[in-house]
């Protein structure tokens, strides 16, 4: 049997986001590797509580939403694999 390290790596890349004042924003960060990596989030550089299993849920979402998200895998193998979504609010 074999025992092998795979480094982190996002499945796949995420695309911007928009959408309109008050609508719901899901941000899903899938990871693979292995081990399996963990995952985490920032919002203009500032650490995402809210994140479970990879996932950011806006139920309503506001301008102040309008930011960079970076979503940073690492499972200590190599180097950790990150990806940045823009998501922009608009107005109604």
């Amino acid at each position: 049997m074999f025992c092998f390290s795979v480094p982190a790596k996002f499945q796949p890349k995420m695309a911007n986001v928009t959408v309109n004042q008050q609508d719901p924003i899901d941000l899903k960060c899938e990871a693979s590797g292995y081990p399996a990596p963990s995952v985490t989030w920032t919002k203009d550089g500032v650490p995402v509580q809210s994140v479970v299993a990879g996932v950011i849920h806006i139920g309503k979402s506001a301008k102040d939403d309008s930011r960079t998200y970076v979503c940073k895998a690492d499972n200590n193998v190599g180097q950790a694999d990150q990806t940045k979504v823009f998501v922009i609010v608009n107005c109604k």
